[in-house]
């Protein structure tokens, strides 16, 4: 068998599924897919049906999950490292809390999926670009640490 990849199914009042499978089947608005182990990063809209887990081999239905929507992104695998900082920043009409970790792509490549460019920077290059309030904080100590 194949190395298994990490499936998360998040419905918004929890997480309803999180673990390592073989393959999973996917009702998208384009019709069913299926996704394994190494398959090239997307993201698509679910239409109504089933999600079919195989936790061992394709083929295997192991759980099923009835869906009416949503969307589905078939992502990188990072391993997660030491906290790198916390911030929180009070928007005029909201506040929100970042948590950032040092981590590492341990599989696939970063893909282009639902923006227009892509492109990793150095912390020099920081001010040539226009970020969210809330990030200032995280920048100024990138710089730092770059220094």
């Amino acid at each position: 068998m194949a190395k298994p990849m990490q499936l998360r199914i998040v419905c918004p009042e929890e997480c309803v599924y999180e673990g390592a499978v073989a393959y999973v089947a996917v009702p998208s608005t384009v019709g069913e897919f299926g996704i394994l182990p190494h398959h090239a990063s997307e993201i698509c809209t679910i239409d109504g049906g089933h999600i079919r887990v195989s936790e061992t081999k394709m083929g295997v239905v192991d759980h099923v999950f009835a869906v009416t929507g949503g969307y589905v992104q078939v992502a990188i695998t990072v391993a997660p490292g030491a906290s790198f900082m916390e911030v929180t920043h009070v928007y005029p009409d909201m506040s929100i809390h970042l948590t950032l970790l040092n981590a590492r792509i341990t599989a696939g490549e970063p893909q282009l999926l639902e923006h227009e460019a892509l492109r990793w920077i150095t912390p020099a290059e920081i001010p040539e670009y226009e970020f969210c309030p809330a990030d200032e904080a995280i920048l100024t100590r990138l710089r730092g640490a770059a220094e």
